[in-house]
């Protein structure tokens, strides 16, 4: 006499196929979100967009006294950063480090608080590196007691370092208000710019 208390084993599987399936499936989606979410894609910096991005700092805060060819070489810069930028915002430069290799190359890190977001994310907090190499690095090296300590206007466009992690191209122009005006122009023609007040309420600008 059969056992009716179990059911045969073909009839268990028919029965759990919809549910192993649907599991599957599930584990399957959430595989490929994970796996989308690390596989950033980071455009190349073209040449011109390097120089701009030179991992440098300039101290122009005042624009009423830019004429001539010194006006348009400072508005021709400042259209490639806002135009090539991945972040733009404040940013209050709270540490400096400075780093020497075995060999004596130096390279000062520059960590900060992300005061304000103008355009795209960068978080909480943003380390820069300038390494001996770079083309801004004498303007850095030169003005440490100038940079710590101080609210920045930065410009960033990320790239991934040599050991895959994400890394900073950057230029750091002061937080005055002429010169994030003009950078928010620039900024809201891009298309949808986030900016981020300080006590924390998002304001998204869409043209």
């Amino acid at each position: 006499m059969a056992d009716r208390r179990r059911p045969p084993f073909w009839f268990c599987s028919r029965a759990l196929a919809p549910a192993l399936l649907t599991c599957c499936l599930g584990v399957s989606a959430l595989s490929a979100c994970a796996g989308k979410g690390k596989n950033v894609s980071y455009v190349a910096a073209t040449p011109e967009q390097l120089r701009v991005f030179e991992q440098g700092v300039d101290f122009v805060a005042a624009l009423e006294g830019l004429e001539g060819r010194w006006r348009t070489d400072w508005d021709r810069d400042l259209q490639e950063r806002v135009g090539g930028a991945d972040f733009i915002g404040l940013v209050h430069i709270d540490t400096l480090l400075t780093e020497t290799d075995p060999e004596q190359v130096v390279t000062h890190r520059l960590v900060g608080r992300v005061t304000r977001s103008i355009y795209g994310n960068a978080g909480k907090s943003l380390e820069l590196r300038v390494h001996e190499s770079d083309a801004g690095f004498p303007t850095i090296h030169d003005n440490l007691t100038r940079i710590q300590a101080r609210e920045f206007l930065v410009f960033v466009k990320w790239y991934r370092d040599d050991s895959g992690e994400r890394a900073a191209h950057f230029h750091l122009s002061p937080a005055s208000e002429p010169v994030v005006s003009e950078a928010e122009k620039m900024a809201g023609v891009r298309g949808d710019s986030v900016t981020q007040e300080p006590e924390g309420r998002t304001i998204v600008h869409t043209n």
